[in-house]
């Protein structure tokens, strides 16, 4: 027989934030905590959930942060899944934990009520902050960067999702850079993800294979010093999943403990 989990939520009255997840599951096992990624970490291997009202007032205060990494497609990876979720009337943050090309209706005040007000009219929401002056000057950034933003404090992010359970259904943020480049090998302090993510999507362009991985993957040299790849290698299927596995790995490494899965695009889209 497959196991089952009940759990219930207990919702603080005044900041309408989860105060408690409380389950157990049919083996007698207990779960007590407000975190969300722990608690979908004490589901695995569950057949059956069950609860009282989870459609109606539980989900709601269980929000998706969606951090997508990796290469080529990334970026419309991010705004396709806004769109879609915001179309099935989900309200929808996009944000980045690295930089991020600014859009015409982007929100740059890191202004809380702001930010919170969109949301609730709009049901959508895609917001940062500048770069600074200095930043810029520092890192040598160029004029075209100019044009990015980078992401909100992760004060804000954290007090917009705790703030809004039942208006912020899904947190959108592209976690990673990769300069258009359809395959990327992550430095040891790559991907950003933000401390709240819940799931990590890598993205991995295929569209060119048979090139030379040293024109095509970002950050090759790292590569051959880490893993011993020839000068000379082709990108092929191996080569691309060797990096899905390297990202799985430095995941895993940094502490990560949510859902990862990885997709791959072509001139079409992904699959």
């Amino acid at each position: 027989m497959k196991s089952i989990t009940f759990f219930d939520l207990e919702i603080d009255a005044n900041s309408h934030g989860i105060a408690d997840i409380g389950g157990i599951k049919s083996n007698g096992e207990t779960f007590h905590s407000t975190s969300i990624r722990d608690f979908l970490d004490f589901l695995d291997g569950t057949g059956y959930v069950c609860g009282h009202n989870i459609f109606k007032h539980d989900l709601k205060y269980m929000e998706k942060v969606i951090s997508i990494v990796g290469a080529g497609g990334k970026t419309t990876l991010v705004h396709k899944l806004a769109r879609e979720y915001h179309r099935s009337g989900k309200g929808v943050l996009v944000t980045t934990t690295t930089h991020m090309y600014v859009e015409a209706d982007t929100d740059l005040s890191c202004d809380f009520f702001a930010l919170r007000d969109k949301i609730i009219k709009d049901g959508y929401c895609m917001a940062g902050q500048k770069i600074s002056e200095q930043k810029i000057s520092e890192q040598k950034i160029s004029e075209q960067s100019k044009s990015k933003m980078c992401g909100l404090p992760y004060d804000l992010l954290d007090k917009l999702i705790k703030g809004m359970p039942q208006a912020l259904d899904y947190v959108i943020i592209e976690a990673d850079g990769a300069k258009h480049h359809s395959l990327k090998y992550p430095a040891a302090d790559e991907p950003v993800i933000y401390p709240g993510t819940t799931d990590v999507i890598i993205v991995l362009g295929t569209w060119e294979k048979g090139r030379s991985c040293k024109d095509v993957v970002f950050r090759y040299e790292l590569m051959q010093k880490e893993l011993g790849t020839a000068e000379d290698a082709v990108v092929d299927d191996s080569i691309i999943d060797t990096l899905r596995q390297v990202y799985v790995r430095k995941l895993r490494d940094s502490g990560f403990e949510g859902r990862v899965s990885c997709v791959f695009a072509n001139e079409r889209g992904w699959f």
